[in-house]
């Protein structure tokens, strides 16, 4: 099973030819209908979202394209320089 389809875009209710954009008033809130409840699964290394825990942790993270992103990660890792602190005594 893979990621839930995306949904389009929703529209505003008057067409974008004849509609004009007030000026920017922190009072007026607009573009309401583009804000939608999300609760689901996402994984940061793929970027896809999933509605239900089994698939996104069974099934997702089985796949070759979770563990190409996995290993694309952890190879990032090895390749930055280290930031521990030096255990070199102070000088004087």
């Amino acid at each position: 099973m893979g990621p839930e389809a995306k949904r389009l875009r929703p529209q505003s209710p008057c067409s974008a030819a004849d509609f004009t954009l007030p000026p920017f008033s922190p009072s007026s809130p607009l573009g309401q209908e583009f804000v939608v409840p999300k609760s689901g699964f996402y994984c940061q290394l793929c970027s896809v979202f999933y509605l239900n825990e089994i698939s996104a942790k069974k099934l997702h993270c089985s796949s070759q394209r979770h563990y190409d992103s996995l290993q694309k990660h952890y190879q990032k890792l090895q390749q930055k320089p280290s930031s521990a602190p030096t255990t070199d005594p102070p000088k004087l």
